[in-house]
């Protein structure tokens, strides 16, 4: 059993605060100055207006509320377009192109490319 897995059996609510943890921890703050697509690019969903977004993360899991504590209600691979529909902090509440709704964080998902 991998090191991770065996972390989620014994303190399941641990492991969702770590995990949420790692999945901020990277994540540079927004700038005064800083536009909705460099906001995007860091991973902060403050401020990102509706619209598209392009999954980014070889599988990302979207989930039922916005943090890593929620359950998982879909995943979604890189390359798939998503809605925006809203934001808390760093997650954003997004529609798949299946019609699933959930929450996704903020770091796997970009801009779609011009053009």
């Amino acid at each position: 059993m991998p090191p991770g897995d065996a972390l989620a059996t014994i303190a399941p609510d641990l492991a969702g605060r770590i995990e949420e943890a790692l999945a901020t921890a990277l994540v540079a703050p927004q700038t005064a100055t800083g536009t909705a697509a460099d906001a995007a690019a860091a991973g902060d969903a403050s401020g990102i207006p509706g619209g598209f977004r392009i999954v980014t993360g070889d599988r990302v899991n979207m989930r039922a509320g916005p943090g890593t504590g929620f359950e998982v209600v879909g995943q979604l691979v890189a390359g798939q377009r998503t809605e925006v529909l809203g934001a808390e902090g760093n997650w954003l509440r997004v529609r798949g192109e299946d019609g699933t709704e959930g929450w996704m964080s903020a770091r796997y998902l970009a801009p779609l490319p011009d053009g």
